[in-house]
């Protein structure tokens, strides 16, 4: 059987190679007629038709992957999102450093050339690097933020008030539908809910953001204790008027969690706690 198709390879080579006299032109014209009527006939059309198909479907697969890359190639613009359960660093083209909270997203131009322009969704910490003719802009929502050099924080409590702290250099910030802007100094908090505008002060060191991995608390007052830490963990406290008037010395490191601080003041304190997880708060009382 292999001998015999062995035989039949080479006379086929044989007649391949063998000189052969050339057809008519009109010869070769009447195939390709013939051809033409066979692909025309009913099960030749059939296949051209799905001949016809096949390509144009191939030709629109390559044109949307040919887009696509394209978008890929030239788009200038560079999305990033944290799904982390972690703080997610973004370094800038500036320089300038982000602290993107779980969950928050940025969009900017990849090299700055025509501005530092940030979008914002969600919370991050910004400590811009300074640059004295190109303004620090971060737009968020219905709010904008400008600062030449500096670092502030942008938050969003449960109730939907959103809060801008610095805690270096100023801000100037304004909001959709309201004429005013507002120049916010270290050490203050801008908060915006529904058209309402309010400012407030607190301790730039009694904070976790830019890099501070933990806070010595000396002998402050349970009150404020508590208001730090429901602006850290959106977290309500219904305390009674003894704890409010107790003072605390003690460490709180970052990765604390809500419980582990409160079950440290239960010890040094001599407190009790019930947390309401569906309401989002916690009763504090003291021991009796």
């Amino acid at each position: 059987m292999k001998k015999q198709e062995e035989n039949i390879e080479c006379g086929f080579e044989e007649q391949w190679k063998a000189p052969h006299a050339s057809i008519p032109a009109e010869e070769v014209e009447r195939s390709w007629k013939r051809m033409e009527l066979l692909i025309s006939s009913k099960t030749g059309f059939f296949r051209k038709q799905k001949w016809k198909s096949a390509v144009l479907f191939a030709a629109m697969i390559l044109l949307l992957f040919s887009s696509a890359l394209f978008i890929d190639i030239f788009s200038t613009d560079i999305k990033i999102h944290n799904s982390s359960l972690k703080e997610k660093e973004v370094k800038l083209p500036d320089g300038s450093l982000v602290l993107l909270k779980q969950g928050a997203g940025i969009q900017y131009h990849e090299s700055f050339k025509n501005g530092r322009n940030v979008e914002l969704t969600g919370e991050a910490f910004f400590d811009v690097v300074e640059d004295s003719l190109r303004e620090f802009k971060v737009e968020k929502d219905r709010t904008k933020i400008k600062a030449l050099k500096g670092s502030f924080l942008l938050t969003e409590n449960r109730t939907g008030d959103l809060k801008v702290s610095v805690f270096s250099g100023r801000a100037l910030i304004s909001v959709k539908d309201i004429s005013a802007s507002f120049a916010i100094i270290s050490g203050e908090t801008f908060l915006s809910n529904n058209g309402k505008i309010d400012v407030k002060t607190f301790d730039t060191n009694l904070s976790f953001e830019g890099g501070n991995q933990y806070i010595d608390f000396n002998y402050i007052k349970m009150e404020k204790l508590f208001s730090l830490l429901e602006d850290r963990f959106d977290h309500q406290f219904i305390v009674d008027s003894l704890t409010n008037s107790k003072r605390v010395t003690l460490r709180i490191n970052k990765t604390d969690s809500l419980s582990d601080i409160l079950n440290l003041l239960s010890i040094i304190n001599h407190s009790a706690y019930e947390i309401d997880k569906e309401n989002n708060r916690t009763e504090v009382f003291s021991k009796k």
